[in-house]
């Protein structure tokens, strides 16, 4: 299986870093800029791993993109790690892991990783 990453980030920085580590550590990133955008990806396209901010500029709540995701044929098992800015998320969310900016983009990549196992 091809490690399809699916990145939700809004940030053009941390876009590019994300983008750009994917790529050389063998990954496949597919980039968006909100969770509204990635909806139509997460029905057709299987992802290793989904990397999400929690803050996100779209219409869609963390809470009911990860419950569509669960009900999604091609990623209902993908691991999701959510980054964030903020000290603690204000919800429960069915996630792998959370992750506080700023993150060791390894580490990210390693809890992914530990999530599949």
């Amino acid at each position: 299986m091809m490690r399809r990453v699916l990145v939700i980030e809004d940030g053009p920085f941390l876009q590019r870093a994300l983008k750009d580590f994917l790529l050389a550590s063998g990954y496949t990133p597919h980039v968006v800029s909100s969770r509204a955008e990635s909806l139509g990806m997460i029905r057709s396209i299987e992802f290793w791993g989904i990397i999400m901010d929690y803050i996100d500029p779209g219409h869609v709540s963390a809470k009911d993109f990860i419950r569509m995701l669960k009900l999604s044929v091609k990623n209902k098992d993908t691991p999701v790690a959510v980054i964030t800015g903020l000290p603690y998320l204000p919800e429960n969310l069915d996630v792998a892991t959370v992750v506080t900016k700023p993150f060791d983009l390894g580490e990210l990549i390693r809890l992914l990783d530990r999530a599949r196992r």
